[in-house]
């Protein structure tokens, strides 16, 4: 949650209120004392209100007690600029509160858990991310279902052993029975299953060649779709061609290079001639057009239009030496750890079939495209407040759409 105070320009009128807000709140805190909790929601105003009087010793305070909790005590000069700074980014004095008073790992939304010609009929997949353990099946009836991994009973994992049912999975230690919902439906020895006998259970879509699932905080509802690939569906079009890497980073790496106009030409060879980033809700799109070359190293006009729904699945409409569909998803397997998932299809057009190696060749241009940034994500410091320069692109403004799947959100 957000939490609002007076702007920080607003004239004296809101700096005296701040100033008050400071003396009643911030002194007894400078004293030992432990904040009570009818105090602590105010402390992210008061340490903006802080800022605005620059009382740096008095930031020090409040910020440390904002994470007792943690017993993250920041009590010197240079760690409350590291984190005023982080705080800063995007030019937002807002993002002060938002960082303090709620911090978190990830990003709440619609994420890529398997493409879905790796989870056979009846299958098993056992995966990892977000940092914890879940387990993916598919029931007899084709539907995939994902749930937490680890059985309520003595905690076995029902990805390794598991095995499937009907519609349900069954624990390979004392043979729990669960379903799609997460219930257990069956103890095979006892005369009754225990009421708490569960695991949780993640809203799944399939369509277009994956597997959907949704994390968020519990009770959060998904308030975008990801939307269907038409071309799919169309015999003019190539099967799905896939590819995935893990990489050492965070999601915003990732997410940053829609907005950054300026490294296309160092990174990927490309002329841009006009770019636009559009932020609709959920969405963010970028338009380009450009100049690049084919396979032959002839130059050839380059335009796509790549949209991502949500903060982690990405679709890319590229026309190239042909015209192509692309899906870039990322998902976090630990805090700074990722899944890439690269998935491509060609306009070859109805009937024609495209020799393997013409195939090969175009699909491994797209993709590797794609992991040109790779190297540079893994060896990157992450900047809060950088310093840009004209023609960086709208690197801020998708910052701030990326933080907006961060309210209210814990890790899954």
């Amino acid at each position: 949650m957000l939490v609002r105070g007076d702007p920080l320009d607003d004239g004296e009128r809101a700096h005296e209120r701040m100033v008050t807000a400071v003396q009643s709140s911030w002194r007894p805190l400078q004293r030992g004392a432990k904040p009570h909790h009818s105090m602590c929601p105010h402390l992210p105003l008061v340490l903006v209100s802080l800022v605005k009087i620059d009382d740096e010793a008095a930031q020090c305070v409040v910020y440390r007690h904002l994470n007792h909790k943690q017993s993250e005590w920041l009590d010197s000069h240079s760690q409350w600029e590291a984190g005023r700074k982080h705080a800063y980014h995007s030019g937002m004095q807002e993002t002060l509160v938002r960082e303090a008073a709620a911090p978190t790992k990830f990003a709440k939304g619609w994420y890529l858990v398997s493409w879905s010609t790796d989870l056979e009929p009846a299958g098993v997949k056992p995966l990892r991310y977000f940092g914890k353990n879940y387990v993916l099946f598919r029931g007899e009836d084709g539907t995939a279902t994902l749930l937490d991994a680890h059985c309520p009973h003595l905690g076995a994992h029902l990805g390794y052993g598991g095995r499937v049912e009907g519609n349900d999975i069954i624990c390979p230690f004392h043979a729990w029975r669960f379903g799609a919902s997460g219930r257990c439906t069956e103890v095979p020895y006892a005369s009754r299953i225990p009421p708490r006998a569960a695991v949780k259970a993640y809203q799944v879509q399939e369509h277009s060649g994956m597997i959907l699932a949704y994390f968020g905080p519990e009770g959060s509802e998904p308030d975008y779709e990801i939307p269907h690939i038409e071309e799919m569906s169309s015999p003019a079009w190539t099967p799905l061609q896939q590819a995935h890497i893990e990489i050492a980073t965070h999601p915003r790496e990732v997410i940053e290079n829609i907005a950054d106009l300026a490294h296309f030409m160092p990174v990927h060879k490309t002329l841009i001639d006009d770019f636009k980033v559009i932020i609709d809700g959920p969405r963010a799109t970028q338009r380009s057009i450009g100049r690049g070359h084919n396979l032959k190293g002839e130059p050839i006009p380059v335009a796509s239009v790549a949209t991502y729904h949500g903060p982690a699945v990405q679709f890319t409409h590229l026309q190239w030496a042909y015209d192509m569909v692309l899906i870039n998803a990322h998902i976090p397997v630990e805090e700074n750890k990722l899944l890439l998932r690269f998935g491509v299809i060609l306009k070859a057009g109805e009937g024609v079939t495209l020799p393997p190696a013409v195939l090969e060749a175009h699909v491994a241009a797209a993709r590797n495209g794609y992991f040109e940034d790779v190297a540079i994500w893994e060896n990157k410091r992450w900047r809060d407040q950088p310093i840009f320069a004209d023609g960086d692109g709208p690197i801020a403004e998708v910052r701030k759409w990326y933080t907006s799947f961060y309210a209210d959100s814990t890790a899954p």
